[in-house]
């Protein structure tokens, strides 16, 4: 670098990039986690598996929930889920 050059660790547009990774990370797993949530949802007859997609939902919605802690579609989503849990358990 020669004199009066100013460093500059990323350029915008890799920074603009990184987080169009992380944007669509949180939308991959908000996907998957709502996929988890409706699969549980539609074999509550299975309790084994019923838990199982429930406890997948979660992760995948509190993976989702790092890179965007204010979606309110994933929060609602995560809050659902968290409930059907706790249903799950007074069983």
């Amino acid at each position: 670098s020669s004199p009066g050059t100013v460093f500059q660790p990323f350029l915008e547009s890799e920074m603009k990039s990184v987080g169009s990774r992380i944007k669509h990370m949180s939308v991959v797993n908000h996907a998957q986690g709502y996929i988890f949530k409706m699969t549980a949802h539609s074999r509550r007859a299975n309790t084994e598996e019923h838990l199982y997609n429930l406890e997948k939902a979660q992760l995948h919605f509190e993976k989702a929930l790092q890179s965007n802690p204010n979606n309110k579609y994933t929060l609602r989503n995560y809050a659902q889920t968290l409930l059907l849990l706790e249903m799950q358990s007074q069983d």
